[in-house]
């Protein structure tokens, strides 16, 4: 009698523990709120041979995700006085991706990526005008269409990344710009969403002098994820995407090299 009734007791906490173990491995990405992201850009301009060329550190402090860091080397020709072409090659450290969510027995999680190295190539086309019919003629627009193409796992990306520039002038001289910007990334090749990542910007430069520009940005992110290969492979007929956001406060130091 003591024996089924232990048989009993043990089945009835196995029923109540089930949904639990099944929340705590569950296969669906957590998002919590990732409070405030830090960014940090140093961007280095050299004219040089009609070729706007530059170097750049990205590093970004994450709140729930592992710190990213990028160096990026290129340059931008001026086609036509309103159009710009740039090409550029980017090492990035940091980055996640759908199939990081990964299993191991009895948990999900998200495979580490801070030490791994990606390789991309970047291509810009870059139109931009004076929108002489705002109010103080200082405005310009400009619209960059970017091409990304990720060696570590052949993603192919589009990018638009619609700004609007108002040029604040003392003395006949730029003193400060202010930008707001809207960014949107399109997968060519993975994801499931048409919009896989956006970004929204408001910031401003300070003009120093012509050769240094400090500033400071704040981004709200959004960005969709996917279910993985390891999800899919264990649970087939529970696909899922989850919406992932993050606040970011940024800071610029722009250094631009005499002619």
């Amino acid at each position: 009698m003591a024996k089924l009734l232990i048989i009993r007791l043990v089945k009835f906490l196995l029923i109540l523990l089930f949904p639990i173990s099944v929340l705590a491995t569950g296969h669906i990405p957590a998002t919590p709120s990732t409070g405030l992201d830090k960014e940090y850009n140093l961007r280095v301009f050299k004219k040089w041979a009609q070729v706007n060329w530059m170097a750049d550190f990205q590093m970004a402090d994450r709140e729930n995700e592992d710190d990213f860091k990028a160096y990026t080397f290129g340059g931008k020709y001026r086609i036509h006085k309103n159009l710009k072409f740039g090409l550029a090659y980017s090492k990035q450290y940091g980055n996640r991706h759908d199939d990081d969510w990964l299993w191991a027995p009895g948990t999900w999680f998200w495979q580490k990526t801070d030490k791994r190295g990606e390789n991309f190539l970047i291509a810009d086309l870059i139109p931009r005008a004076l929108f002489s019919f705002l109010p103080g003629e200082r405005w310009v627009g400009e619209l960059r269409v970017r091409y990304t193409y990720n060696f570590f796992n052949d993603q192919n990306t589009i990018k638009l990344r619609p700004r609007l520039t108002y040029f604040w002038f003392r003395k006949g001289k730029a003193f400060m710009n202010l930008f707001l910007q809207y960014e949107m990334y399109f997968p060519m090749d993975y994801g499931e969403e048409t919009i896989y990542e956006k970004w929204l910007y408001l910031g401003g430069l300070y003009h120093f002098n012509k050769w240094f520009k400090p500033g400071i940005y704040l981004a709200k992110k959004s960005l969709t994820w996917s279910s993985s290969e390891a999800a899919k492979k264990r649970k087939p007929n529970e696909p899922y995407t989850v919406n992932h956001k993050s606040n970011i406060i940024g800071f610029n130091l722009i250094f631009n090299l005499p002619e």
